[in-house]
C-alpha cells in the first residue's frame, strides 16, 4: 500500500495550474487521509495543461513538510540500547610499560630522553608483547573505555591498521558480544584536575610529543580526522581551547567544531600549506 496515494472517492479541486474547476485530485497521507498540499497533485488534463507535483518532488522543497512516522501499535517495542561498555582498570596497570617501539622511537627524538617516562605514566600508555603501544582511553571520570593498539616501526612510522583490546578479549571469550565501544579523547582523564587550557590534535603520538615538549598544556587527541563528535567533545566545554589540525582538516574541523553548543575555541590553519596529512609532529 502506498503511503502517499492519490485521493480516491471525494470530490475533485480546481487545478493549480489551469485553474479548471474539478479535475485536480491531490496526494493524501494514508495514514490520516489528509490532503498533503492544495500544490501536491495531478490534473486531468494532462495534454493541454500537464501540471503533476508528485509527493517526492514536493517534499524535496518543503522538507520540513514531510508527515513524521506514525508508530505502529502491534509493532513490538525496540529492543533497550545496550549501555556504553567499560574495562576493568586493573588492564591499564597490569599493560603499563615504556617497552613498545613507539616509546623507544620517542627516546631518540626527545631532547629530554627521561619525558618520555613522564609522559607513559601520565597518559597510562600499555604494551603488547609485539612491542605494539597500547593507548588508553580513560574518560573524565576515570572509567576505562576502550585500548586502541598501534604497532609502529623504529622510525616512528604507524604500521597497519589499529586493533582494539575489547575485540581480543571477545575473541578469548572473555567479554561478551553484546559490549558496546564508546570512545571518548585520549587523554580525557587528564581533565579531571580541571585544566584551564587544553590543546587538541588527531594522532595520539602527536599528542605524546607535544606533550613531552609543552607540559603547561594539556594535550588531547581525537584518534582520528573524523571523530569530532559533540559527545566526545562534551568535556571540552567551558575551557580554552587550542586546536592544530593536520593539514587538509581545517575547514573540516572548524565546521565540526563551531557546530558545538558552548564550545570555545581557537583553531590554527599553520598546517594547510603543506601536504596533506601533515601534523605538527612531523615538522618537531
Amino acid at each position: 500500500m502506498k503511503k502517499f496515494p492519490l485521493q480516491r472517492h471525494k470530490p475533485k479541486l480546481a487545478c493549480p495550474s489551469c485553474g479548471r474547476k474539478k479535475c485536480f485530485t491531490p496526494y493524501v497521507d494514508n495514514a490520516t487521509g489528509q490532503i498533503l498540499d492544495p500544490s501536491c497533485g495531478i490534473c486531468d488534463h494532462l495534454n493541454s495543461c500537464g501540471y503533476h507535483l508528485p509527493p517526492r518532488q514536493y517534499f524535496a522543497s518543503h522538507p520540513g513538510s514531510r508527515p513524521a512516522p506514525v508508530p505502529d501499535p502491534l509493532a513490538p517495542p525496540p529492543p533497550p540500547e545496550q549501555p556504553i561498555g567499560t574495562l576493568p582498570a586493573s588492564l591499564v596497570v597490569r599493560s603499563c610499560s615504556t617497552q613498545s617501539t613507539l616509546c623507544q622511537w620517542l627516546r631518540t627524538r626527545l631532547p629530554d630522553p627521561q619525558a618520555v617516562c613522564r609522559v607513559a605514566l601520565r597518559y597510562r600508555l600499555g604494551a603488547t608483547r609485539q612491542a605494539e603501544v597500547i593507548y588508553w582511553q580513560i574518560d573524565i571520570h576515570q572509567q576505562v573505555r576502550a585500548g586502541k593498539i598501534m604497532a609502529y616501526t623504529p622510525d616512528g612510522h604507524r604500521c597497519g591498521h589499529p586493533s582494539w583490546v575489547h575485540t581480543r578479549l571477545q575473541n578469548r571469550g572473555l567479554l561478551p558480544g553484546t559490549w558496546r565501544l564508546g570512545q571518548c579523547l585520549f587523554g580525557e582523564h587528564l581533565l579531571a584536575d580541571n585544566p584551564d587550557t587544553v590543546g587538541l590534535v588527531e594522532s595520539e603520538k602527536t599528542a605524546l610529543v607535544l606533550a613531552a615538549l609543552f607540559p603547561q598544556v594539556v594535550w588531547l587527541a581525537t584518534g582520528g580526522c573524523k571523530q569530532l563528535s559533540a559527545p566526545k567533545l562534551a568535556p571540552l566545554v567551558g575551557r580554552r581551547l587550542v586546536v592544530l589540525p593536520d593539514s587538509g582538516c581545517y575547514l573540516s574541523w572548524r565546521r565540526q567544531l563551531a557546530a558545538v553548543p558552548g564550545l570555545t575555541f581557537a583553531i590554527s590553519p599553520a598546517l594547510e600549506s603543506y601536504p596533506p596529512n601533515t601534523d605538527i609532529a612531523d615538522l618537531i
